[in-house]
Protein backbone atom coordinates (compact mmCIF):
# COMPACT_ATOMS: atom_id res chain seq x y z
CA UNK A 1 0.00 0.00 0.00
CA UNK A 2 2.81 2.39 0.85
CA UNK A 3 4.36 1.75 -2.55
CA UNK A 4 1.06 2.63 -4.28
CA UNK A 5 0.73 5.80 -2.24
CA UNK A 6 4.29 6.73 -3.16
CA UNK A 7 3.55 6.13 -6.86
CA UNK A 8 0.41 8.27 -6.61
CA UNK A 9 2.32 11.11 -5.00
CA UNK A 10 4.94 10.94 -7.74
CA UNK A 11 2.23 10.93 -10.42
CA UNK A 12 0.52 13.88 -8.78
CA UNK A 13 3.80 15.78 -8.54
CA UNK A 14 4.53 15.07 -12.21
CA UNK A 15 1.18 16.59 -13.16
CA UNK A 16 1.76 19.72 -11.11
CA UNK A 17 5.37 20.37 -12.05
CA UNK A 18 7.01 20.46 -15.46
CA UNK A 19 10.77 20.53 -15.57
CA UNK A 20 12.02 23.17 -17.95
CA UNK A 21 15.04 21.27 -19.25
CA UNK A 22 16.51 24.23 -21.10
CA UNK A 23 17.32 26.17 -17.92
CA UNK A 24 16.64 23.63 -15.16
CA UNK A 25 13.90 25.76 -13.55
CA UNK A 26 10.74 24.11 -12.22
CA UNK A 27 7.55 25.73 -13.47
CA UNK A 28 4.16 25.20 -11.88
CA UNK A 29 1.34 24.44 -14.30
CA UNK A 30 -1.57 26.77 -13.91
CA UNK A 31 -4.45 24.56 -12.89
CA UNK A 32 -7.82 26.20 -13.41
CA UNK A 33 -10.41 25.13 -10.83
CA UNK A 34 -13.49 23.58 -12.38
CA UNK A 35 -16.55 25.77 -12.11
CA UNK A 36 -14.58 28.81 -11.01
CA UNK A 37 -14.83 30.58 -7.67
CA UNK A 38 -18.61 30.93 -7.94
CA UNK A 39 -19.29 27.17 -7.75
CA UNK A 40 -19.68 26.98 -3.95
CA UNK A 41 -23.16 26.20 -2.61
CA UNK A 42 -23.95 29.87 -1.96
CA UNK A 43 -27.67 29.84 -1.00
CA UNK A 44 -27.15 27.67 2.07
CA UNK A 45 -24.49 30.07 3.36
CA UNK A 46 -26.12 33.42 2.53
CA UNK A 47 -28.06 33.64 5.80
CA UNK A 48 -25.01 32.81 7.89
CA UNK A 49 -22.64 35.37 9.37
CA UNK A 50 -19.23 35.75 7.79
CA UNK A 51 -16.28 34.71 9.93
CA UNK A 52 -12.76 36.10 9.63
CA UNK A 53 -9.79 34.98 11.66
CA UNK A 54 -6.25 35.78 12.46
CA UNK A 55 -3.94 33.10 11.11
CA UNK A 56 -0.53 34.25 12.29
CA UNK A 57 2.30 32.04 13.47
CA UNK A 58 1.48 31.71 17.18
CA UNK A 59 -0.56 28.99 18.84
CA UNK A 60 -3.31 31.51 19.60
CA UNK A 61 -3.46 32.70 15.99
CA UNK A 62 -3.67 29.17 14.63
CA UNK A 63 -6.35 28.33 17.18
CA UNK A 64 -8.36 31.34 15.96
CA UNK A 65 -8.04 30.05 12.40
CA UNK A 66 -8.98 26.51 13.41
CA UNK A 67 -12.09 27.73 15.23
CA UNK A 68 -13.15 29.80 12.20
CA UNK A 69 -12.69 26.80 9.91
CA UNK A 70 -14.80 24.73 12.30
CA UNK A 71 -17.59 27.34 12.24
CA UNK A 72 -17.55 27.11 8.45
CA UNK A 73 -17.47 23.31 8.28
CA UNK A 74 -20.31 23.01 10.79
CA UNK A 75 -22.28 25.59 8.77
CA UNK A 76 -22.56 28.02 11.65
CA UNK A 77 -20.81 30.77 9.67
CA UNK A 78 -19.19 31.20 6.28
CA UNK A 79 -15.45 31.72 6.47
CA UNK A 80 -13.98 34.32 4.16
CA UNK A 81 -10.42 35.46 3.54
CA UNK A 82 -8.97 38.15 5.81
CA UNK A 83 -5.74 38.24 3.78
CA UNK A 84 -7.80 39.19 0.72
CA UNK A 85 -9.55 41.97 2.65
CA UNK A 86 -6.24 43.24 4.00
CA UNK A 87 -4.75 43.00 0.50
CA UNK A 88 -7.66 45.01 -0.94
CA UNK A 89 -8.78 42.19 -3.25
CA UNK A 90 -12.06 43.69 -4.45
CA UNK A 91 -14.28 40.57 -4.67
CA UNK A 92 -13.31 39.71 -1.08
CA UNK A 93 -13.77 43.30 0.11
CA UNK A 94 -17.25 43.33 -1.49
CA UNK A 95 -18.12 40.10 0.34
CA UNK A 96 -17.02 41.67 3.63
CA UNK A 97 -19.07 44.80 2.87
CA UNK A 98 -22.19 42.83 1.87
CA UNK A 99 -24.10 43.73 5.04
CA UNK A 100 -23.98 40.27 6.57
CA UNK A 101 -23.13 39.88 10.24
CA UNK A 102 -19.39 39.50 10.82
CA UNK A 103 -17.62 37.40 13.44
CA UNK A 104 -13.92 38.14 13.95
CA UNK A 105 -11.60 35.77 15.80
CA UNK A 106 -8.27 37.32 16.79
CA UNK A 107 -5.59 35.34 18.56
CA UNK A 108 -4.18 38.21 20.58
CA UNK A 109 -4.57 41.84 21.58
CA UNK A 110 -3.02 43.09 18.33
CA UNK A 111 -6.43 42.47 16.68
CA UNK A 112 -4.98 42.10 13.16
CA UNK A 113 -8.13 40.57 11.62
CA UNK A 114 -10.37 43.24 13.13
CA UNK A 115 -8.05 46.00 11.87
CA UNK A 116 -8.05 44.60 8.31
CA UNK A 117 -11.83 44.92 8.26
CA UNK A 118 -11.82 48.38 9.87
CA UNK A 119 -9.62 49.64 7.01
CA UNK A 120 -12.68 49.10 4.81
CA UNK A 121 -15.22 50.55 7.24
CA UNK A 122 -16.45 47.15 8.42
CA UNK A 123 -17.32 46.66 12.09
CA UNK A 124 -17.53 43.22 13.64
CA UNK A 125 -20.92 42.08 14.92
CA UNK A 126 -18.93 39.90 17.32
CA UNK A 127 -15.22 40.23 18.05
CA UNK A 128 -13.51 37.44 19.97
CA UNK A 129 -10.00 38.06 21.29
CA UNK A 130 -8.70 34.66 22.38
CA UNK A 131 -6.23 36.27 24.79
CA UNK A 132 -9.22 37.67 26.71
CA UNK A 133 -10.48 34.09 26.95
CA UNK A 134 -7.24 33.03 28.62
CA UNK A 135 -5.49 31.60 25.55
CA UNK A 136 -1.74 32.03 25.83
CA UNK A 137 0.23 33.10 22.77
CA UNK A 138 3.05 30.59 22.25
CA UNK A 139 5.44 30.39 19.35
CA UNK A 140 6.55 27.12 17.71
CA UNK A 141 3.80 25.22 19.56
CA UNK A 142 0.16 24.35 19.03
CA UNK A 143 -2.72 25.32 21.27
CA UNK A 144 -3.77 22.59 23.66
CA UNK A 145 -6.87 20.48 22.99
CA UNK A 146 -8.23 21.79 26.31
CA UNK A 147 -7.89 25.41 25.09
CA UNK A 148 -9.64 24.49 21.85
CA UNK A 149 -12.54 22.76 23.63
CA UNK A 150 -12.93 25.43 26.31
CA UNK A 151 -12.93 28.38 23.91
CA UNK A 152 -15.23 26.63 21.43
CA UNK A 153 -17.82 25.77 24.06
CA UNK A 154 -17.65 28.79 26.36
CA UNK A 155 -16.86 31.65 23.95
CA UNK A 156 -17.28 30.90 20.24
CA UNK A 157 -20.58 28.99 20.25
CA UNK A 158 -22.34 31.45 22.61
CA UNK A 159 -21.21 34.45 20.50
CA UNK A 160 -22.43 32.89 17.26
CA UNK A 161 -25.72 31.90 18.92
CA UNK A 162 -26.12 35.47 20.18
CA UNK A 163 -25.96 36.76 16.59
CA UNK A 164 -28.90 34.65 15.49
CA UNK A 165 -30.77 33.25 18.50
CA UNK A 166 -33.73 31.83 16.54
CA UNK A 167 -31.52 29.89 14.14
CA UNK A 168 -29.30 28.43 16.85
CA UNK A 169 -31.82 27.82 19.64
CA UNK A 170 -33.33 24.46 20.45
CA UNK A 171 -36.62 23.99 18.53
CA UNK A 172 -38.86 24.43 21.60
CA UNK A 173 -36.94 27.56 22.66
CA UNK A 174 -37.23 29.06 19.18
CA UNK A 175 -40.98 28.39 19.11
CA UNK A 176 -41.46 29.92 22.56
CA UNK A 177 -39.50 33.02 21.52
CA UNK A 178 -41.51 33.29 18.31
CA UNK A 179 -44.84 32.95 20.16
CA UNK A 180 -43.88 35.61 22.69
CA UNK A 181 -43.11 38.03 19.87
CA UNK A 182 -39.37 38.22 20.70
Amino acid sequence: MLYCAHKNIRAWAAILFNANRSNGVQQVNKIKPQGGAKSRPKPEYDALPLVYSCSGCSSAAQLANSLAVRLDRERLAEMSCIAGVGGNVQPLVRTAQSGRKVVVLDGCALHCAKRCLEQHGISASAHIDLSEAGVRKRFHKDATPEEDRRVWESVVLPEVARLNPLENAAPETAQETHRSGG
